[in-house]
């Protein structure tokens, strides 16, 4: 993780971290507040605040299936709520999920994978996630950021993965390594 301290990161936002309560994960400056899957492989979410911003960890609601970890921080002189979230799967409760965890608060940014792909982030085709998650920012005010290249190669295929959905929130810089 030494990129994180080579690029003056504050707050690093992550998912699929795959910790396990047992484990032990520091980086030095930093805050961590995680999210780890009890059983099965894969899946936790994590948040790493350096240390000297001023923040505090946010209990999430109770979702189905979407892990998440929350931490308030006051950026450009207002609060926000940040969220790492994670959706495993296809359908199921995504949209009530969603729509629960980006109520939490009057700004946040809820950035993570959802396995959400669409057209309007630059994926190659629609999936259930992504017309779901279309359908709630048609409705909502929220928006979402994206970046310039795909997270997420298989087998020749390409698509944005991890976005993030942010509602009342401009002005704010989001980069996704």
């Amino acid at each position: 993780m030494q990129m994180v301290h080579d690029l003056g990161v504050d707050i690093v936002m992550l998912t699929e971290t795959r910790l396990k309560p047992k484990h032990n994960f520091k980086i030095a400056g930093f805050d961590c507040y995680r999210n780890d899957r009890p059983v099965g492989i894969g899946g936790g979410v994590a948040i790493l605040v350096r240390s000297d911003v001023k923040h505090h960890e946010v209990a999430m609601p109770d979702t189905e299936c979407l892990e998440a970890v929350g931490v308030s921080v006051i950026i450009n002189n207002s609060k926000v709520l940040l969220i790492s979230a994670y959706y495993p799967k296809q359908g199921g409760t995504f949209r009530k999920d969603v729509r629960k965890i980006i109520s939490t608060g009057n700004r946040v940014i809820v950035a993570g994978d959802f396995n959400a792909r669409h057209s309007m982030w630059k994926c190659d085709r629609a999936n259930q996630n992504g017309n779901s998650l279309v359908d709630i920012l048609e409705k909502r005010e929220v928006h979402v950021e994206f970046p310039d290249t795909h997270t997420f190669h298989r087998k020749g295929r390409s698509s944005t993965l991890d976005i993030a959905i942010c509602k009342n929130t401009p002005n704010i810089l989001l980069k996704a390594l």
